[in-house]
């Protein structure tokens, strides 16, 4: 076994020669870098996913507001849109849903739920959507109305893009994870 004796001491730059031998090693440099654990969903976080929730939060706040506005202002039995309660449905069903995409963060467990729950607001909005365009061509006059139906559907439309971008990305994410959906 062969043994050497190597002074470890380091010197201050611009040292004298004449004190003594110079240090081998100058300076340390890794020479590889060791990648930080990545976090569980990162994929789906790194799409600012808790901005998405809070637009489809406030959404649905919106939806149901302008559900209350339009219930209030209407005949009652004039229109399907009050008669079935869209906008109150989708506000509240958008409201949890936006609550639930926020919670994903810290909770990643609520993956698939926050699946279904964007999953059903889909398909809530494309029912009210349809329930509204039908509503649009039944009803003649009430052009004030009419305006404010146009209102509600065009949030709906917003809502329904959203969840349906948030239900592929977290799809997405359920398959890189191979979580059961």
């Amino acid at each position: 076994m062969a043994a050497g004796k190597i002074s470890m001491a380091i010197t201050p730059h611009g040292a004298e020669e004449d004190e003594g031998p110079r240090p081998l090693v100058r300076h340390y440099q890794a020479q590889e870098l060791v990648p930080s654990r990545r976090p569980l969903l990162h994929n789906l976080l790194d799409k600012q996913l808790s901005a998405w929730a809070s637009v489809q939060a406030v959404s649905g706040v919106l939806s149901f507001g302008l559900g209350l506005v339009f219930a209030s202002t209407a005949e009652f039995s004039s229109f399907l849109l009050i008669v079935l309660r869209v906008p109150f449905l989708n506000g509240a069903l958008f409201f949890i849903a936006g609550l639930l995409s926020n919670l994903l963060h810290r909770e990643p467990r609520l993956l698939p739920v926050c699946f279904r729950a964007n999953l059903a607001c889909v398909a809530s909005a494309a029912v009210g959507v349809v329930i509204m365009c039908v509503d649009l061509a039944l009803v003649t006059d009430k052009d004030a109305h009419k305006k404010t139906e146009i209102l509600v559907m065009c949030v709906t439309l917003v809502q329904m893009i959203l969840s349906g971008l948030l239900t592929i990305w977290i799809h997405r994410e359920q398959k890189r994870m191979k979580i059961p959906a």
